[in-house]
């Protein structure tokens, strides 16, 4: 059902050498070999599931937040719009959106405020109005 095919050939052949009463060293081993890759793979889909589940989900109502505490910081020139854009960045961090803010976290990084308050406001009237 899962498609390990290895580990079901290789658990007929030990059946077959078991039936035969021949000696099965070497047809367990084969089987137990494809039986620990099953189980790693089994193991790597279910943490790869395991970190899509529990990766945080976008809060829109934060991000807003966040983005209108920006701005302000951005019109008055104030150097804690870094620690801001790093807040931003944990929340969009792993969702689609956050290749989004790239430039802006440029920007702040660059101290080019006068920018980085065109972008975030780019970002806002794109959030306010989609498509």
């Amino acid at each position: 059902t899962i498609g390990a095919v290895a580990l079901t050939e290789s658990a007929k052949r030990l059946q077959v050498v078991i039936h035969n009463a021949e000696d099965p060293v070497k047809a367990f081993a084969t089987a137990a070999n494809d039986l620990a890759q099953v189980i790693s793979e089994v193991n790597v889909f279910l943490q790869s599931r395991e970190i899509i589940a529990t990766q945080p989900s976008l809060d829109p109502a934060r991000l807003a937040e966040l983005m209108a505490q920006l701005s302000l910081q951005l019109n008055a020139f104030d150097s804690a719009a870094g620690d801001t854009m790093n807040l931003i960045n944990q929340q969009v961090k792993q969702t689609e959106m956050a290749e989004r803010f790239a430039d802006l976290t440029r920007y702040i990084s660059n101290y080019d405020y006068e920018n980085a308050l065109t972008e975030a406001e780019q970002i806002v009237l794109e959030q306010t109005n989609p498509g």
